[in-house]
C-alpha cells in the first residue's frame, strides 16, 4: 500500500478514538504531498478526493485542538486546507476533469467528492464561528488562475 494512505488510515483511526496528538502525527505525514496533489493535479478527481480527505481530517484536528481563541494561527491553517475543497474548488475542478466515460467507479469518487464538499462547508462555518467577528476564510489561489 501506499505510504500515505497506511498514515491517513491510522491518523484516521486515532482522529475517531479522539487521540488527537498521533492524529494530527499521522495525518500531517499523509499530508505531506497534498497541497501539490490539490493544486497540480486538478484533472484527477481520484487524486484530488485523496487529497481532501487527509485536508479535512487534518483540519478538524485543529479546529479540535483550538482551544485559545487569541491565537487563530491554526483556524488560519484549517481553512486554508479547506478551501481546496469546498463545493465552489469542486465546481471549478470538475470542469477540468479527464473521465473514461460514466463507470461505477467514477460515480463512487464523484458521490464521495460531493460529500466531502458538504462537510468541507460545514466546517468552514465552524471554523468562521471560532474565529469570531473580522475572521476571513481564505482564498483558493488557483481559482482565480482557472477563470471561476
Amino acid at each position: 500500500a501506499d505510504r500515505w494512505l497506511v498514515n491517513y488510515n491510522l491518523g484516521t483511526t486515532y482522529l475517531n478514538t479522539g487521540d488527537l496528538q498521533n492524529a494530527e502525527k499521522y495525518l500531517s505525514r499523509a499530508g505531506q504531498k497534498m497541497p501539490f496533489l490539490l493544486e497540480a493535479k486538478m484533472t484527477e478527481p481520484q487524486a484530488v478526493l485523496a487529497g481532501c480527505q487527509v485536508s479535512y481530517n487534518r483540519a478538524l484536528v485543529m479546529v479540535k485542538t483550538h482551544t485559545e481563541p487569541e491565537t487563530k494561527d491554526s483556524l488560519v491553517q484549517a481553512a486554508q486546507m479547506l478551501v481546496y475543497c469546498n463545493p465552489e474548488a469542486l465546481k471549478t475542478r470538475q470542469k477540468y476533469w479527464k473521465t473514461e466515460g460514466q463507470t461505477p467507479a467514477n460515480s463512487q469518487v464523484s458521490s464521495n467528492l460531493k460529500r466531502v464538499a458538504k462537510d468541507t462547508d460545514v466546517l468552514l462555518t465552524q471554523i468562521k464561528k471560532q474565529g469570531g467577528s473580522g475572521f476571513k476564510i481564505p482564498a483558493a489561489s488557483w481559482l482565480e488562475d482557472f477563470g471561476s
